[in-house]
This record gives C-alpha cells, sequence and structure tokens, in this order.
C-alpha cells in the first residue's frame, strides 16, 4: 500500500495545492484559509488530498494541534493528477457542524478515508467514514458511526480477549498469536461477557452516549494476603477505595497515604496540561485540595499494587505515583518518579522486570494522554513511549505488550507502539484496522 503522508495541519507557510480552491468557493465564497491534511499516492499519476478550508486563520482555528471543523469550516477530498498538477477532480465536500470539534485524520487507503472527531468538551461525536472509487471518481458512501472503546480485558486459557462497546452493543476481540486480531461472532462473545460488571452495568439500563467514563464501573472486591482477609473496597456512592483488613470479626480500614502542599509545591511548581502557567508563589493550595485516589490494581507477589488517580482541575490535585500495600508490614510503598508527577495512572501491570503505567491527565476540558511508562524495578529507571490514546488495562500475550484504550487496542512491538482502531466496512460489518 502506499505510504500516507500526514501533514501538520498547523504548519507555516503557503497552501500549494491551489487548484482546489475553486470547489470550496462555490460553497463558501468566504472561505480564504487551507490547509493541506493528508496526501496519498493512488498510483504513479494521482494523488488523494484530504484539505480543510475556513474563513479563518488556522491560527485561530486550531485545537490542541488539530483544526477546528466547526459550521465555517470544509473539508474536501480531491484526487489529483501529478501532471499537470492543476487537474484535480472533486470527490466529496464536507461542511462542519455546530457545535464544531477538532478534526483527526485517523486513516487513508486508496478506497476509503477514516475521520476522528474530538470536541472540546462533553462526548465524543461520531466518526465520518468515507467510501469512495478512484476509478470513477465518485463517492460511495458516508456513514457516520459512534467510535468503539475497548473497556476491558479477559482472560481464558491464558488469551486475552477485549470487550469493546459503543454505547448500543459489545464486540469481544481476540488477538492471533502471530499478530493481528479476530472478532468473535455472536455466539462465541456472549459467554465471555457473561458475568463481567462492565457488561452487567449496562445490561438493561439506559445506554449512555459514551462508554468513555469506566472510572465510574463498580469496582468488583479484590481480596488478597494471608487468607484473603486484605479487600480493597469501594464506596458505591462516593466511589472512594480503601482497603479493608478483616481480624477476629474486626475490621480496620487503611487509606492511602496523601501528599501534603509543601510536597505538591515542590514537585507540581507550575500548572499542567495547557492551563495558564504560574509562578510557584502564586498557587496556593491546603490539604483540602489534595485528594488523592487508589486507581488501576493489581494482586501480585502476596501485595496489591497499584497506581494513584487524582482530579487536577477546580479546586483539586495531586502528585503522581504508584506503589504497594504490604499486608504483612500493613504499609504503602510509594514511588513517584519525576515523569509521573502530573499524572494519574489510568492502567498498570506488574511484571518481574518491571511495571508498565499507563498515564491520564483528569482534568476540566476532559481526560488526555500521558503515554505509556516503563519502570524498571531493579534501577528505577524510567522509559515513556509516545501514545495519543488513553489506555484502561494492560496485558501481555505471545510476547507483545498489549493495552485496552479508549479509541482501540495499542501494542508494544520490537520496542514500537501500533494501534489498532474498531472500523467499519462498506457492506456495515466490523473490523480491526491499523490507525
Amino acid at each position: 500500500m502506499p505510504a500516507l503522508l500526514l501533514l501538520s495541519a498547523l504548519l507555516a507557510g503557503s497552501f500549494s495545492d491551489t487548484a482546489v480552491i475553486p470547489s470550496f468557493q462555490k460553497l463558501n465564497p468566504r472561505v480564504a484559509h487551507f490547509r493541506t491534511l493528508a496526501r496519498l499516492a493512488v498510483d504513479s499519476h494521482q494523488d488523494l488530498l484530504l484539505v480543510w478550508a475556513s474563513p479563518r486563520d488556522p491560527d485561530a482555528a486550531g485545537v490542541a494541534h488539530r483544526l477546528w471543523w466547526g459550521k465555517d469550516e470544509i473539508l474536501g477530498l480531491f484526487l489529483q493528477d501529478r501532471d499537470p498538477a492543476r487537474r484535480v477532480y472533486q470527490l466529496a465536500l464536507l461542511p462542519g457542524e455546530d457545535p464544531g470539534s477538532a478534526v483527526e485524520v485517523a486513516r487513508l487507503t486508496p478506497s476509503e478515508l477514516l475521520l476522528f472527531r474530538l470536541p472540546e468538551q462533553g462526548p465524543r461525536p461520531p466518526n465520518v467514514k468515507l467510501f469512495f472509487d478512484v476509478r470513477s471518481k465518485r463517492l460511495l458512501r458516508r456513514v457516520d458511526y459512534r467510535p468503539f472503546s475497548v473497556v476491558y480485558i479477559r482472560e481464558q486459557g491464558g488469551v486475552p480477549y477485549f470487550i469493546a462497546g459503543d454505547a448500543k452493543q459489545f464486540l469481544v476481540i481476540r488477538p492471533e498469536p502471530a499478530g493481528g486480531f479476530q472478532i468473535l461472532p455472536e455466539s462465541a462473545a456472549q459467554p465471555l461477557l457473561a458475568g463481567l460488571p462492565v457488561y452487567e452495568y449496562w445490561v438493561g439500563r439506559e445506554k449512555p452516549e459514551t462508554f468513555r467514563a469506566i472510572e465510574w464501573w463498580p469496582l468488583e472486591p479484590v481480596r488478597f494476603g494471608p487468607a484473603g482477609r486484605f479487600v480493597l473496597r469501594e464506596d458505591p456512592q462516593t466511589n472512594h477505595r480503601r482497603i479493608v483488613e478483616h481480624v477476629d470479626g474486626r475490621s480496620r480500614d487503611h487509606e492511602l497515604p496523601q501528599s501534603n502542599p509543601d510536597q505538591w509545591a515542590a514537585v507540581r511548581p507550575q500548572i499542567v496540561q495547557g492551563r495558564a502557567r504560574l509562578e510557584q508563589s502564586h498557587i496556593k493550595i491546603d490539604q483540602s485540595q489534595i485528594k488523592e485516589e487508589i486507581g488501576p490494581h493489581q494482586a501480585t507477589e502476596g501485595r496489591l499494587w497499584l497506581g494513584k488517580t487524582f482530579y487536577d482541575a477546580e479546586g483539586e490535585t495531586g502528585i503522581g505515583g504508584f506503589g504497594y500495600f504490604d499486608p504483612d508490614e500493613r504499609k504503602f510503598t510509594v514511588f513517584s518518579p519525576p515523569e509521573i508527577y502530573d499524572w494519574s495512572v489510568s492502567a498498570l501491570r506488574v511484571e518481574p522486570e518491571a511495571v508498565w503505567l499507563a498515564l491520564v491527565h483528569r482534568g476540566e476540558y476532559g481526560d488526555s494522554s500521558g503515554g505509556l511508562l516503563r519502570w524498571d524495578r531493579a534501577s528505577h529507571d524510567v522509559r515513556r513511549y509516545e501514545l495519543p490514546w488513553i489506555a484502561h488495562a494492560v496485558t501481555r500475550y505471545a510476547g507483545r505488550l498489549y493495552l485496552a484504550t479508549d479509541d482501540g487496542i495499542a501494542v508494544l512491538v520490537n520496542d514500537r507502539i501500533e494501534r489498532y482502531i474498531i472500523d467499519v466496512t462498506l457492506r456495515g460489518t466490523h473490523e480491526i484496522v491499523p490507525q
């Protein structure tokens, strides 16, 4: 397949694909700014072009390094001859909506275009999928569909099964030992869904617009330690998590130790994640604002390993960290390398040589990914892997590390992260494809 060249939509410089401008101006004469979002060679003579057009300068229409696609903006998909380059064929013009969203090119092939729509706030809008035929130079079909989130991993017989949802249905996905994925037929999927808290919680209820708020799904009590007398529990009213020890008919709570304001000021001198950067002397917090909770966890080696999570806006904050509770010593041990100060942990996996941590910032304008960290248990060295998707579970299978994320499945292969999305086909079925 020809290589896809994704161009930075906010890159300064003149617009060279001027032959497409008349198509936009017929639809909206006010458009005056253009950016080529993607170019794909379909053969030795022609390219596919995806172009953004707006009356506004792109510097005023960009959100988080993506371009805004609102009621004033238009996306155009064209087929362009290389010689002469001025000859173009319009496949589709897509006006934005009110309210709009940022737009990201998720996938472009010689027959398909997939666009992610990312709102500034609120639920994720549907993806936009175009099917087209470059030989006849025509659009075949447009499909708008809710994105699938991979929300859970269920292990059975040493094989991980990924549970994906789109607020209407669940899919069960099995990785193949040699690579790739298979979506299970409904008859094979149902036994794997039965009994799962994320499945039972939604069955029979009014479905939300998104499956992304998985932190509110009920926590199954986790037992560990001698005779299983230590239990990680969640208060159903407050979602507050604590470790409860049961001995001789009595119970004792073990609360996660909280950072203090002096520690916070020392490691987080500036407000993070795009909010106003203030000097440390201007940031005043007290102990009541630090609200760190037990997040993802794994009972292993006789201990409960855990990652800290906290909301970082509107008067609440915390310091990122991870560690374990030792039931023999009845004590928490927490590690906070600099790479995690600003982040909550969204997923965790403990292995003999390393701890894997997926990071997330939980803020007023939604959540954003901080990537994947590998923390070496012997040296405490940290390595970061870029991952724009928010991960909620991590597992290992056939020598690969897999992550269940908001946008699909990520796989660490040969020290490089590959990303796969759940897409729709022209026939209306689902498939797993690389982004």
